[in-house]
């Protein structure tokens, strides 16, 4: 059985798609569904560390705005 809530590997998968939409070859669509992608990773693995009694981010370098969501890539 694939283990998907493990907050590493869904913060590694949010990396891969940063990545991907950092591309100078990908298209604003793709980019635009990545970074979809990546902030929706990053909120799984904030809820699997609270579903195994971490702090939310411990150990996330991330900055986050008000409400506590990840601020991914500012510039773009």
């Amino acid at each position: 059985m694939i283990d998907t809530l493990n907050a590493d590997k869904l913060r590694a998968w949010a990396s891969e798609c940063a990545a991907s939409a950092g591309a100078e070859d990908c298209p604003s669509e793709a980019r635009a569904r990545y970074l979809r992608m990546q902030e929706s990773l990053l909120a799984l693995a904030d809820n699997a560390d609270w579903l195994e009694g971490k702090s939310a981010r411990a150990g996330n370098s991330a900055a986050a705005d008000p409400q506590g969501r990840a601020i991914l890539h500012p510039g773009l």
